[in-house]
């Protein structure tokens, strides 16, 4: 019985970790949609760097006067870091909603422990792993 409590203990304290850590991903992601509905960042990186820079080097990239590899290489840049920001926000937004997700089955799993749901089988899978791992 200690060590089905024990065993209990052990697991939520790892969920509560996870979760802990999850927490952060999806704060970040929430902030993420924060600042893309702030006006300051959509006139200044939206608007500004995201539409009217691209824009510009664009129609630079795409004027038969410009033939300099040098200064095309230094505007492809820019266009590739303006697709590196976009990614990036993405990114931030999609891990945030995975997190919400495995939040959501974390605080799941801590009710079904603690309402007795990691019997004496699972003590018994736990310390067959154990003994595994110290071998």
């Amino acid at each position: 019985m200690d060590n089905v409590i024990q065993l209990r203990k052990e697991k939520i304290k790892e969920l509560e970790e996870r979760k802990a850590d999850l927490q952060v991903e999806l704060d970040l992601g929430k902030e993420t949609i924060e600042l893309l509905d702030d006006d300051r960042y959509k006139a200044i990186i939206a608007n500004g760097f995201m539409g009217k820079e691209v824009d510009r080097v664009v129609e630079i990239l795409t004027t038969p006067m410009n033939m300099k590899r040098d200064a095309n290489q230094n505007l492809i840049g820019r266009l590739e870091a303006v697709r590196y920001l976009r990614e990036y926000l993405k990114t931030l937004i999609q891990n945030a909603e995975t997190a919400d997700s495995i939040i959501r089955d974390i605080e799941e799993e801590i009710v079904f422990i603690n309402s007795g749901g990691l019997d004496d089988s699972l003590v018994e899978d736990a310390t067959i792993d154990v003994e595994a791992e110290e071998e």
